[in-house]
């Protein structure tokens, strides 16, 4: 969301990036608008939706007070894959930020309107589970996101840093195990390993790679810190 955004520029700016969009100039010739790319651009975007989403689980769906790791769920979760399928990656993270299909998601056409606020506490060494029947033909998406307590700043670099470490494990009716940010193509498969690194977890399974109905389990494990 911040490719060639217009921006106000500051009359002192010496050495201005972009092309003039606006018809307004200060008083020494200089553009009052300039269409500029960056984070600085992308940030304002982004705050933007997080707040609407926040006003959204507030006041349609009944979620009184949502959380930041909710609401940074929701907005990843929503987020639409660039060109070809190959999230995550360093150039657009987990896909450009959309709010129609943050508050709004779908199966196939089909929106769904339903929210549950689990509030549940998680000690290291315990876990939740939650049975669904689901329809997987138009594929999962699943992300968790929680709010790490500070790491300590004096550990080694190369060492891990949550306080936290969470799990993300969803098992198909066939009992196997997929693991949160554990992808290949844009997609989540078999055989890797579980992440300590990050405090945000992703589980997305194409469309097409289960056609019939069943139950399956979704596992978020504390695994110490």
């Amino acid at each position: 969301p911040g490719i060639e955004l217009c921006s106000g520029r500051a009359e002192e700016a010496k050495s201005p990036a972009g092309q003039s969009c606006g018809s307004g100039v200060h008083g020494d010739g200089d553009p009052l608008y300039m269409s500029m790319s960056g984070t600085s651009q992308a940030t304002a975007v982004a705050g933007g939706i997080a707040s609407l989403t926040r006003e959204f689980l507030r006041e349609q769906m009944g979620v009184i007070s949502p959380s930041a790791s909710l609401i940074k769920a929701a907005i990843i979760n929503g987020a639409t894959d660039l060109g070809t399928p190959d999230i995550p990656n360093s150039l657009e993270g987990w896909g450009q930020v959309n709010l129609e299909r943050t508050v709004l998601p779908k199966d196939g056409s089909t929106v769904l309107s339903t929210f549950f606020d689990d509030e549940k506490s998680l000690r290291s060494g315990f876990g939740l589970l939650y049975e669904l029947n689901l329809d997987p033909s138009h594929g999962i998406d699943i992300t968790l996101v929680w709010t790490d307590e500070a790491g300590s700043a004096k550990s080694a670099q190369n060492q891990p840093k949550l306080v936290n470490d969470l799990d993300l494990v969803l098992v198909d009716p066939s009992g196997n195990q997929w693991l949160g940010n554990d992808f290949a193509s844009g997609y989540s498969i078999q055989g890797g390993t579980a992440d300590n690194i990050n405090n945000v977890e992703r589980i997305k399974i194409a469309p097409g790679t289960f056609s019939n109905s069943g139950n399956w389990v979704v596992k978020v494990l504390h695994r110490g810190g």
